[in-house]
């Protein structure tokens, strides 16, 4: 849990990408998957998110709704390089 105005941004951005990624069905997975990925990928571009443990809680999410971990990874990377493009930060 982050304190803040900008905190609470970032645990309502990470909680709606999960909750999206859980309600998800099987042929759905992948590009929802993706969609998550970018939205994040571009705060952890801006700074405002550590890679590492962003990356975990989606990979997590994930495998959760049967999505392979390898491919599951893949398609993170995938979506945090496009977000990249488009960096955001959260004001404090």
């Amino acid at each position: 849990m982050r304190t803040g105005r900008g905190g609470a941004y970032l645990d309502a951005a990470i909680g709606a990408c999960l909750e999206r990624i859980a309600a998800t069905g099987e042929g759905n997975r992948n590009v929802t998957l993706y969609g998550a990925s970018v939205a994040l990928g571009q705060l952890v571009a801006g700074g405002a998110l550590d890679d590492a443990t962003t990356e975990a809680l989606l990979l997590d999410a994930a495998v959760q709704v049967g999505y392979p971990a390898g491919p599951a990874r893949k398609t993170i990377r995938s979506g945090f390089r496009r977000g990249a493009l488009r960096p955001r930060r959260v004001p404090a």
